[in-house]
This record gives C-alpha cells, structure tokens and sequence, in this order.
C-alpha cells in the first residue's frame, strides 16, 4: 500500500499481534537505549492543570480514554 499511489492520503487501520502495555515499551525502549529512564504517572487533573497554559496538553485531557482502556484492531 506505501507504493501505491492510489492510496496516497489515505487512513488505514492495519491489525497487529495484540497490545503492549506502558511498562513494556519503557522495558522495550530501555533494552534498546542502554538506560532505564526514571518514568512517573501523570493523573488527569495534572494534565488539566499544565493546560491552562499548553494546548498539547490541553489536547492530551481530551485523548485521555485511548489511554485509559485498550484499543485493539483485531482485523475482522
């Protein structure tokens, strides 16, 4: 589909083999850059907070439920 430019422009929701948790990528990418990062958890309301002064992370408290539950293709 890359190179195909029929499709150019197009949005594709392609299946993969299941889900990866936060830990896991921070364990993945760890492995891979030599050093493990120390990493906290940012609750909502702080996300709030650091909005009223930064439309990212204004923008973060509305995407919050993709990091709240699971989305997974399963290809069906």
């Amino acid at each position: 589909m890359a190179r195909d430019d029929d499709v150019a422009g197009q949005v594709w929701n392609i299946p993969g083999g299941g889900g990866l948790t936060g830990d896991q990528v921070i364990k993945y990418a760890s492995k891979i850059l030599g050093y493990e990062p120390k990493v906290v958890s940012v609750k909502k309301w702080m996300l709030r907070l650091l909005g009223i002064g930064d439309k990212t992370m204004r923008e973060m408290v509305e995407l919050d439920y993709l990091y709240d539950r699971p989305v997974l293709l399963d290809g069906q």
